[in-house]
Parts: structure tokens; sequence; C-alpha cells
């Protein structure tokens, strides 16, 4: 278990099975060089939130049929835009994603593309 500076997933078996919350908990420890981390139990570490920052082609495809079934409301104005809560209700949608990473995704989607239509077709 010698890596340098990586971290190191352990599983600490209780001792005594009587005890169920000290079975299978997982143990995060980081090598030198590198301060603590927290312990966690196996069902948190497998369960936690998707951390992936890239968008899946699903996910994409979800977002852009999004976008285009709900137009006319990106071209309101952002004070509209922000009273209808839109990037909430395309979290709600994707499932996946939450409203800020939703925002952002269409922030960039706008830069890059430079119009909803662009990014529909």
């Amino acid at each position: 278990m010698e890596h340098s500076g990586t971290t190191v997933i352990e599983r600490v078996m209780s001792p005594s099975p009587q005890k169920e919350e000290e079975k299978n908990v997982l143990k995060l420890v980081k090598k030198p060089g590198k301060s603590g981390l927290k312990s966690e139990s196996e069902e948190d570490y497998f369960h936690r939130p998707k951390t992936s920052y890239h968008w899946t082609h699903i996910e994409q495809k979800k977002y852009v049929n999004y976008i285009a079934e709900h137009k006319k409301i990106f071209e309101l104005p952002l004070k509209d835009k922000k009273a209808k809560g839109i990037h909430q209700k395309m979290s709600k949608y994707m499932q996946t994603r939450t409203s800020i990473q939703c925002r952002s995704h269409h922030q960039k989607m706008l830069s890059k593309f430079g119009s909803l239509d662009a990014i529909i077709n």
C-alpha cells in the first residue's frame, strides 16, 4: 500500500461482530505530506452524489431537450427567468445535476454557441 501523495481506501473490520455500527467502515488514509481525511461508512462512500464534472451524452441530450421545450422562458429578461426558477426546474428535470450546475452549464453553452437556436440545432 505504498503510494506517494495518493489516497488509499482500507476496509476496517470490527473485532466484535455484535456492534453493527462498527462493521464495514471504510477508512480513507492520506499518505505523507497531506493532512487528515474523515472516515465514513461503506454506505456513505458508495452512495455519494455524482462528482464528475463532465456532462454525459445523455445529460447533454436532456439539456438540449429542456432548452427546446422551454425556449420562450429562456428568452425572457434575467429578472423574469429568476422569478420562474428555470434552473431549479431544469435540475429537477435532469435529476443528476444541481440548479447551480445547470445554470453554469447553460452559461457555458451560451458563450460557446452564442444563441439558444445554435444550442438546439
